[in-house]
């Protein structure tokens, strides 16, 4: 990781009383999405990305250095969105791709919740939608 990154926590407007789990991940042509419930919650959040360029998905255990980083409220708690700037993911990408077009202006998102950290390289801002778990069992 680079010592250049700056993290900036992201609005997050989802009420879950306890910590946020990770429910599931897809990715398919409906695009990229991940869940997160709270626990003993009734509903649950979706977070999309139609066409996002990159993710990845690591336990949050594993996810230290980074953790060691992150701006906290001023409880000392993790917020649950970060938008990640002079990003190292998004370099490692474009080197990758042999560049992108500083055009596509890609953003790098990182999404906590208790057991999951998960990154997303987009174009796109995340969409939220409040889902009802039991169309999902």
């Amino acid at each position: 990781m680079d010592h250049n990154e700056t993290f900036k926590p992201l609005p997050f407007d989802f009420d879950y009383s306890n910590r946020l789990y990770c429910e599931w991940i897809r990715d398919d042509k409906k695009g990229f999405r991940f869940v997160f419930s709270g626990k003993g919650e009734r509903q649950w959040l979706q977070v999309s990305f139609a066409y996002p360029l990159a993710y990845r998905r690591i336990d949050e255990g594993d996810f230290l250095r980074t953790l060691g980083v992150l701006p906290t409220d001023p409880a000392g708690c993790y917020y649950s969105v970060y938008e990640v700037f002079n990003s190292e993911f998004l370099r490692w990408y474009s080197e990758e791709a042999y560049g992108i077009p500083e055009s596509w202006n890609v953003r790098h998102f990182i999404f906590l919740s208790a057991d999951d950290c998960i990154e997303v390289l987009s174009v796109d801002p995340p969409l939220y939608t409040q889902i009802d778990p039991e169309s999902y069992t």
